[in-house]
């Protein structure tokens, strides 16, 4: 019957050890990348090198799709894995390693396009001709 098909399903989720929960951790852990992690990573890296607040949404806007894609191509079968696999006591150090390499493939996305010459899709807007302004803080 269709209750005992819904209260199986409910009762693999609910289930630790069952590949169900782990792809569902997944997924419910992915969802916080795309609408808060690559958006405060856009807005904070660039505006921490020199951009203004306004070229690094822009080149966000142009660049959140793939970014995403990724995210999500990388970290669901990842998190999958972690949940499904790893010990839960090695889970975050498994994490911290994956997130070693993550950090490397989304600031490779995020400055990929920096210098490539603008283009309809990609307004000049996202490119700076000048250096960033370099902070020297004093000495006290």
């Amino acid at each position: 019957s269709a209750v005992a098909t819904r209260m199986a399903a409910s009762s693999a989720l609910r289930s630790t050890a069952s590949p169900q929960h782990a792809l569902g951790c997944a997924v419910v852990d992915n969802l916080h990348c795309g609408s808060l992690y690559i958006p405060a990573f856009f807005a904070c890296v660039g505006t921490m090198q020199g951009q203004t607040l306004g070229e690094a949404l822009a080149l966000l806007q142009g660049e959140w799709w793939p970014t995403y894609t990724s995210c999500t191509a990388f970290w669901i079968p990842f998190m999958a894995a972690n949940f499904r696999m790893v010990a839960p006591a090695r889970r975050v150090q498994a994490m911290a390693v994956a997130n070693m390499f993550w950090n490397v493939v989304i600031d490779y996305l995020a400055h990929r396009q920096l210098h490539a010459p603008p283009s309809p899709e990609r307004p000049a807007l996202l490119f700076r001709t000048e250096q960033p302004k370099t902070v020297v803080w004093p000495l006290c």
